[in-house]
């Protein structure tokens, strides 16, 4: 049980390294809190699997031979303790089961699902129909925050990200575009509801939707808000943005596809372009910070494409 550094997925180092001296320290006591963890919870583990940005996770056999998922969050990126927090209070209906939990390692042994959604050969309207049924079934209403951050601090802090990495980065992609998304943070924020908050994913794609042993479909790596719907539909209009630049009319396909999230989830057509829009640029604002550059080249492509819309 050596060399879990050397075999993480390219955008966990990344996003590992990116946070200096702490990120490297994580890394580097990883085989000693896999040791640690085996032994506490009675575990084998297996491979390293791939498809997150933000933990190491490994395939693993219970004492009882059951296969399990173990977690290990990097610290100042990935807060187990609110993703067990959302596992509990929504259910395995939507979610994997949470086993066990270890707040001081920032660790979590949860159910072995299987294939993700983004490896099948399902185009991406069938995926996104799939995604939208398990969020209808995730959707729980919150009668208070219970610790999680709201909408309204999401959407100010993306704002401030936004306003300092675009400048940081040499403004990747054009001033129209991010004032734009300054003007829908600040529609956003003035709509901002608790009444109407449930408990969002907030980050629900393909790769955190896998297939359960039942044939239902399932998340996982929940980054845990209480917000208003179209949030937790912002991952589903930010990604697939190839599809959207290939052969030109980006902004009538990506108006399709807004339409359809809206009629699939019963949520306002604007919002989720909204809140699409202001996760396309963070997230490709974000890939440029940690190396990702082409990836997020793409993303920050496809936000000016579709800045000239106007409601």
């Amino acid at each position: 049980m050596v060399g879990f550094a050397s075999q993480l997925p390219e955008p966990v180092r990344l996003r590992a390294e990116s946070l200096g001296e702490e990120g490297r320290a994580w890394m580097n006591g990883l085989d000693g809190l896999v040791e640690e963890l085996c032994g506490q919870w009675r575990l084998s583990v297996g491979d390293v699997m791939s498809g997150g940005s933000e933990s190491l996770i490994l395939t693993a056999r219970q004492e009882d031979d059951e296969p399990a998922i173990l977690k290990l969050g990097l610290p100042g990126s990935s807060d187990l303790t609110k993703e067990a927090a959302v596992l509990e209070l929504a259910g395995p209906d939507a979610y994997a089961t949470l086993y066990q939990l270890d707040p001081q390692r920032n660790a979590m042994l949860v159910e072995a699902l299987g294939q993700r959604l983004s490896q099948t050969d399902l185009a991406v309207e069938p995926q996104m129909r799939v995604i939208c049924g398990v969020l209808k079934k995730s959707w729980i209403s919150l009668d208070e925050t219970h610790g999680f951050m709201t909408g309204e601090e999401k959407l100010t802090w993306l704002e401030d990200f936004i306003r300092k990495k675009w400048s940081v980065l040499n403004e990747p992609c054009e001033q129209t575009t991010i004032h734009q998304a300054y003007d829908y943070i600040a529609e956003r924020k003035d709509a901002h509801d608790m009444s109407s908050c449930v408990l969002v994913h907030g980050d629900a794609h393909a790769d955190n939707t896998l297939l359960s042993a039942s044939g239902d479909y399932k998340f996982i790596d929940s980054d845990g808000l209480c917000a208003e719907k179209a949030c937790d539909i912002s991952a589903l209009m930010r990604d697939w943005n190839a599809e959207l630049l290939e052969g030109g009319y980006a902004l009538m396909k990506a108006r399709g596809r807004s339409e359809l999230l809206a009629e699939l989830t019963g949520v306002t057509e604007w919002s989720v372009w909204q809140w699409g829009s202001i996760e396309r640029i963070s997230t490709g604002l974000v890939m440029l910070d940690i190396g990702m550059i082409e990836e997020g080249k793409v993303f920050l492509a496809a936000a000016d494409q579709l800045a000239e819309r106007r409601r």
